[in-house]
Parts: structure tokens; sequence; C-alpha cells
């Protein structure tokens, strides 16, 4: 048996003045608990490299020595797993709002975070050497402009590689689609497994 401890996002848990997931793409909410054990895996030991939540499909797939589809955007970290790997130079993250809003992209490299908004509203950059905690802004500092530029590099040619599957849109249509199917019903608490076996027959 393979056991996974993960989540979708952080929780700023004071960080920022801020609970749960609240807004903004900082260390609190792109950091994410991930726990992997496997018989014969690596115990209570802790890996500082970077990882992605994508890399965790074709994980479980070397782990069970199933092939891992062409079509996947991540690759195994068993290497980092096993200690022999050195993890990721930078992970990426976004944040679909809606309009006018729409895209927040955001890439953290060993030491540096860049968040982007937009043209108009700018965004954020810190260094995490200096600043591990992101209170200090350093967007706008002439000192860190040839950082921001090669961060923002960085960030176009990943977001360039993948196409988007799905927007906060997309995800609406689906959800409207299914407000009423029975998974839906009892998962928002609106009925019981047991009333819908007996309306729709589901087992």
């Amino acid at each position: 048996t393979i056991i996974v401890y993960a989540a979708d996002h952080g929780d700023f848990a004071g960080d920022h003045g801020l609970i749960m997931k609240n807004i903004g793409i900082y260390e609190s909410i792109h950091r994410i608990p991930f726990l992997v054990a496997w018989p014969g895996g690596p115990r209570n030991e802790v890996r500082e490299g970077i990882v992605e939540s994508v890399d965790l499909f074709p994980t479980l797939c070397e782990l069970a020595r199933v092939p891992s589809p062409n079509t996947v955007d991540g690759r195994s970290i068993l290497p980092e797993l096993m200690g022999e790997g050195e993890g990721k130079d930078r992970a990426i993250c976004e944040w679909d709002f809606v309009s006018p809003q729409r895209f927040v992209n955001a890439i953290r490299t060993r030491r540096h975070r860049l968040v982007y908004y937009s043209h108009e509203l700018g965004g954020e950059l810190y260094d995490h050497d200096m600043d591990p905690d992101e209170m200090h802004n350093l967007y706008d500092d002439p000192a860190y402009a040839s950082v921001r530029l090669a961060l923002f590099e960085q960030l176009y040619d990943e977001v360039n590689r993948y196409q988007r599957k799905s927007d906060f849109d997309t995800d609406r249509e689906i959800e409207e689609a299914g407000a009423f199917s029975p998974t839906h019903l009892v998962h928002k608490r609106c009925g019981k497994w047991s009333e819908m076996i007996r309306l729709y027959g589901v087992e």
C-alpha cells in the first residue's frame, strides 16, 4: 500500500495576519503538506528540494510499476523521495479569478518568489535568503531588476509550455451541470446517501 498525505493548497494559519487560504500566492499557500510512505521506502526523512503536485501521478505510476502516460505534465520524483535527486529548479502556481482580474501567475525558485498580476497592477518579489517570511516586496526595487527579469523569463517559458484545460468559467459550467447529481447533493449535505439510493437507484 502506498500512502500519500497532501493538500490542494496551504493555509495562512496567521501568517500575514490572515487565516485559511484567503488571497495571494505566498509560501503559506503555495507550499503544501506532502508525505509519502510505501513498503521499503525511507522513514522519518525530510527532503528540501522543490517538487510539484503534478509530479504525484507519475510518481505513483512508477511506484506501482505502471507506465505513466506521455500526456502528464509532471515527472516522477522517486529519486527525490529516495534522497538521490536534487528536486526542480522552480515551481509554478496560478490562480484563476473572476473578471476582470482573471489569472495570477507565480514562480518559486530555491531563492526567490515572483508573483505577477498584470502590467497595471504589478506584482510581488521576495528574496527567501533575506526574507523567508515574505514580508518585504522587492518588485519595484531597482537592485532586483535583473532578478525580476530572469524570473519573468522562466515564468513565461513555463506558462507557454502548457495548455489550460479548465478555468473559472468552465469549472462553474461543470458544477452547474452536476448540481443535482446524487454525489454532489450528498457532498453539499443536501441529502443522505440512503435517500439517493431510493430516489435514483444509485448503488
